[in-house]
């Protein structure tokens, strides 16, 4: 209402307070007196006082000018309150992430900053893009946010680190499969929702850990499986340190073009040899840890047409793509190749 944008612009440290008349047009019945809540010199909102059986009188004002101010103080201290709370809850999580303090201490601390160790958790490792617009503190709040509306959770616990943010994500279910295939299936589509306002490259997800000792291990895992993925400038999606398996041994090196030379001459043969119906058959067969069944459902094809194509694979390649030691060898050539995106 312009009658009330031009009375709430007259205020100043001079004119503190204002009434604004009443409107009948619009349903503005009664006078009200309205005092701005300043907090740390910036306007945050507003204290307002209707009148009604009397007329407001400067004795109101004296009153509602106090009272704002009283107002304004209690917001700061409350404001104040839960900064030095979040930096605590912070300050636990890199001390569980870092090992410095003893297991007994931080499994007593973690209720009060609603953590409870007795369950499992898990680490999700958010990696930010060099050119972050927005600043670490503001991505970790975003972050956190996106986790309690897509898992349905209280705001979960998180750190941030230089270049990356680190959430802590209970598994009340005691980590079954199911239950981990939801997490990974709820981090991907917060990592999507992300994207518009926050660049993020790799996400890892941790193994589950159960016993206070396990977070150090896993914040150096998912710290060194994102460097894996900065070598091979990956940073596509989700990964999950449980699934790299041999992969993480290899290329932790650092030896990244020896690694894709490996990938391209171990399957070459097949490569070169159709239009890659026999690559994905052979990816499926894999995946499916040899399982010919397994790769029919994936491929959506007979069991035999699964076999004949091993078969011809095996022609080309000389080896048996059933036995243990080529499955891990073609696993291992199959993440590289997509993690090199090649």
């Amino acid at each position: 209402m312009p009658s009330v944008e031009a009375e709430l612009a007259g205020l100043s440290p001079d004119r503190p307070s204002a009434v604004v008349p009443p409107t009948l047009s619009v349903g503005l019945g009664r006078r009200h007196l309205l005092c701005r809540l300043m907090i740390e010199g910036k306007p945050n909102g507003y204290l307002g006082i209707v009148e009604v059986g009397r007329s407001l009188e400067q004795v109101d004002a004296n009153i509602a000018e106090h009272g704002a101010t009283v107002l304004s103080l209690q917001i700061l201290s409350e404001r104040r309150q839960i900064e030095t709370q979040g930096q605590a809850r912070d300050d636990y999580l890199s001390d569980l992430l870092r090992n410095t303090r003893d297991k007994e201490h931080l499994v007593r601390r973690g209720p009060q900053f609603g953590i409870d160790l007795t369950y499992p958790h898990v680490l999700v490792r958010f990696t930010l893009a060099a050119n972050q617009r927005m600043s670490a503190s503001a991505a970790q709040r975003l972050v956190t946010r996106r986790f309690q509306e897509v898992l349905g959770i209280d705001e979960p616990a998180a750190v941030k680190l230089p270049g990356s943010v680190i959430v802590l994500v209970p598994l009340p279910d005691d980590g079954c499969a199911e239950e981990l295939q939801r997490v990974r299936d709820a981090v991907s589509r917060i990592r999507a929702s992300l994207q518009p306002q926050l660049a993020t490259g790799a996400t890892v997800i941790s193994g589950v850990c159960r016993e206070v000792t396990d977070f150090p291990q896993a914040a150096r895992e998912m710290r060194e499986v994102a460097e894996i993925a900065r070598s091979f400038e990956w940073s596509a999606g989700v990964l999950d340190v449980t699934e790299l398996g041999l992969f993480r041994l290899v290329v932790s090196s650092g030896r990244v073009k020896e690694a894709v030379h490996f990938a391209h001459e171990y399957l070459h043969a097949v490569q070169t040899a159709d239009d890659g119906v026999l690559l994905d058959t052979w990816r499926a067969f894999v995946t499916a840890e040899g399982r010919v069944q397994g790769a029919a459902q994936t491929l959506d094809v007979h069991e035999n047409t699964v076999r004949y194509r091993m078969g011809k694979i095996k022609e080309l390649t000389r080896l048996d793509p059933a036995s243990l030691d080529v499955m891990l060898s073609a696993r291992l050539a199959f993440q590289i190749l997509d993690f090199s995106g090649r």
